[in-house]
């Protein structure tokens, strides 16, 4: 039987969902032929998985302490190199890394071991890291790897063009459906809490959740909001931006009456409550690969509002669940919400017909059986 090494040094959080899924799906797919190894994080509280062995190696410093941390991630990849030596893989899938030149420097030695290595790019670049060290640090990188997933054709002609990658070493395989663990009684209770206590019953609420920044797009949404009378003075609708704010400046809308920020992190039941609470929800990134946030949304059928930005407009084009509103701009993203509003077209995305066909499309059983294919491709 082959060996399988599933890697993830940020295994923990949503990210640590995202693993569990695309396992479950892949281990029904290559039970009979690999035997699976999954390097996580100590962090990881995930569910164990038939047929797949844990080993959390990966463990950081708790102090905010930049050289502790990369000590901490160091030890972690020596233990994993131990891993090689010992068990010789004949596939390794990375998910994530950390710090591209010693990461690279890993990969190298990993490679002794002769296995094929795949790397998944959620992202091209790191969100707010676009210097030109970090580029060759990833391009150098990229052109060590056998195979690279992505989750879009934008980003694979991304890699193409941006770091002369062969088409033929990057593989298309969409990104599933992100269900947040949690308890639905829990949820239920905290959507009437949260109704009450922000006011929110019988509005149309258009949400803008998770962690806010720039390159979000946050600022965009606000701008847009605060400068535009058809949005700010319609009292038949709430704005709700909940997260944590980075970077961010909440002032033009101190003004709005129809705004409600909440500018802390959310729990995982806030989160989900809000979702559910949501007529729609934003994505107005300015620059993004793929989302798992996107992919929650979707899994609880809100329909969404997006940026022709990486893959965000990719589920739009399986079934008519939401909005496109192009570039992200100011102006494009006040015209698509003023349309939006005026139609009054909320009901029509909600229909179940599109959304069974979306989650039957972005299923972590066809994702998984897509990617056992390629751990099987010579």
């Amino acid at each position: 039987m082959k060996k399988l090494f599933f890697i993830d040094p940020m295994s923990y959080g949503t990210i640590a969902s995202y693993d569990y899924n695309l396992l479950c799906g892949v281990a029904q797919s290559i039970r009979s032929d690999f035997q699976v190894q999954y390097y996580c994080s100590f962090l990881n509280s995930e569910p164990d998985i038939q047929g797949v062995k844990r080993y959390p190696i990966f463990k950081y410093n708790n102090k905010k302490n930049h050289l502790l941390k990369f000590i901490s991630y160091l030890l972690s990849l020596i233990r994993l190199l131990f891993r090689f030596m010992k068990e010789r893989p004949d596939v390794a899938h990375i998910q994530w890394i950390r710090v591209p030149n010693l990461d690279y420097f890993f990969l190298r030695l990993f490679k002794f071991s002769n296995c094929k290595i795949i790397y998944t790019a959620h992202n091209v670049l790191p969100h707010n890291d676009f210097s030109v060290k970090t580029f060759e640090s990833y391009r150098r990188y990229y052109k060590a790897i056998d195979m690279i997933i992505v989750h879009s054709e934008n980003t694979r002609r991304e890699l193409i063009d941006k770091f002369g990658l062969s088409p033929e070493k990057i593989v298309v395989i969409p990104h599933g459906l992100l269900p947040v663990t949690v308890e639905n009684n829990i949820v239920s209770q905290k959507c009437d809490e949260l109704k009450k206590r922000y006011a929110l019953e019988g509005y149309t609420v258009i949400s803008c959740l998770g962690v806010q920044s720039t390159y979000k797009g946050t600022d965009i949404l606000i701008n847009a909001w605060s400068n535009t009378p058809a949005l700010r003075n319609n009292l038949n609708i709430r704005l709700l931006i909940a997260g944590k704010m980075k970077d961010i400046s909440y002032s033009e809308l101190q003004t709005c009456s129809n705004v409600v920020i909440i500018d802390r992190y959310l729990t995982d039941e806030e989160y989900i409550a809000f979702l559910r609470l949501s007529t729609a929800t934003i994505f107005p990134y300015r620059i993004i690969s793929q989302s798992g946030s996107l992919f929650t949304a979707i899994n609880e059928r809100v329909p969404i509002i997006v940026s022709h930005t990486g893959g965000l407009y990719q589920p739009l084009e399986i079934a008519d669940i939401g909005w496109d509103f192009g570039s992200s701009t100011p102006e494009n993203l006040k015209s698509q919400l003023i349309g939006i509003i005026q139609s009054g077209d909320f009901l029509a995305k909600r229909e179940t017909a599109r959304w069974d066909k979306i989650h039957n499309y972005y299923s972590w059983d066809r994702i998984g059986r897509l990617t056992a294919e390629l751990y099987n491709h010579n």
